[in-house]
């Protein structure tokens, strides 16, 4: 053996040093060699001014692989115009504005700088405003003021006259009106319209466009048994089901407290908006449903019975039948669908 070693270290000392390290370190924990070892991958993100006349200069930056990172602020400039944000694309829209989190794939990417025009002068001469590009759910554009509080001065499209100071407009909006039928801001179905909005903090009630499920009222709604007493959720009115489904949910047993969530705390997102605000109908406010909103295309009731969050004693609460129109009173034991509504 000795001679063997003897014999490789006259052709590379360098391999009899580590050969014997290995040897007498061999009860210490392995050590994987470098092609082994696991090493971070990260991805670059570079950064495109997007426009001949921008200044300024950006190093790409590197971002693990399968992690999210705050981008670098935007270093670039340009006269006239003010940074928006990046793009995927040189003439995409904006994904991600100044400093957002950007999540890395697996390969390089290019952001390009995206510009909108911060100053315009024309020696006092007009011209007519580009299309509103903003947007505000459940909210129309009206115009522009020339302060956040102050009445319209320009109407989308109109014709400005340039002035020597800068001016800043400020998008007006009002509460978008809807109709019976119409979609709301849920993407459900508006059946009601409130006369009496401006005391009552709402003016529209709202379905959703499927059902939640199909259960027992007692374990959907309610759990504690055929014989639970909810007296509070015995309004039949519209614009009572959000009272009726909060006193439902108040007296549910702690225990058991997640089988009224399924309804009180069904959300659904639409356009980026989260809505959370949704309640079992009362039994008007399920009749009205029925009959007006049931036959529309898409609106996905079924041929069969559903709960109103009205009970109709301690033992049975009221149904409609959506195949007929024939309401009722069932034991609360009985399976019967519902169908999620809210307000605003």
């Amino acid at each position: 053996m000795q001679e063997c070693q003897s014999m490789m270290c006259s052709r590379n000392k360098l391999f009899c040093v580590l050969r014997t390290a290995l040897t007498v370190v061999s009860c210490m924990p392995t050590i994987l060699p470098d092609e082994e070892v696991p090493v971070q991958q990260y991805a670059n993100v570079m950064f495109d001014k997007n426009a001949p006349d921008a200044t300024g200069s950006m190093d790409a930056q590197s971002i693990p692989k399968g992690f999210a990172r705050r981008l670098k602020a935007c270093a670039f400039t340009r006269t006239k115009y003010r940074f928006a944000g990046w793009s995927r694309t040189a003439t995409g829209a904006v994904e991600y504005p100044d400093t957002a989190s950007f999540s890395s794939g697996n390969a390089n990417v290019t952001l390009y700088a995206q510009w909108v025009i911060a100053e315009r002068t024309i020696n006092g001469s007009s011209i007519y405003l580009p299309v509103n590009a903003y947007s505000r759910l459940g909210y129309e554009f009206a115009g522009w003021p020339l302060s956040a509080e102050g009445p319209i001065q320009y109407t989308n499209q109109a014709k400005f006259q340039f002035v020597d100071a800068n001016v800043t407009l400020y998008a007006q909006w009002t509460f978008k009106t809807y109709n019976v039928g119409d979609r709301g801001t849920a993407n459900g179905y508006i059946f009601y319209i409130n006369p009496n909005y401006a005391t009552d903090g709402w003016r529209y009630l709202e379905a959703a466009a499927w059902d939640a499920n199909s259960s027992k009222w007692e374990d959907y709604i309610i759990y504690g048994g055929t014989a639970t007493d909810i007296q509070q959720a015995n309004k039949t009115s519209l614009g009572f089901g959000y009272s009726n489904t909060l006193a439902i949910f108040q007296q549910a047993v702690y225990a058991n407290i997640a089988r009224v969530r399924v309804v009180f705390q069904f959300s659904y997102s639409n356009n980026g908006f989260l809505f959370g605000d949704w309640f079992v109908p009362s039994y008007e406010e399920l009749v009205r449903m029925y009959s007006t909103i049931r036959s529309l295309p898409g609106s996905g009731f079924s041929a069969t019975q559903y709960w109103s969050s009205t009970q109709a004693s301690q033992t049975q609460a009221y149904y409609i039948n959506f195949n007929d129109g024939t309401t009722g009173a069932a034991a609360k034991n009985t399976s019967y669908r519902i169908r999620p509504v809210r307000r605003f």
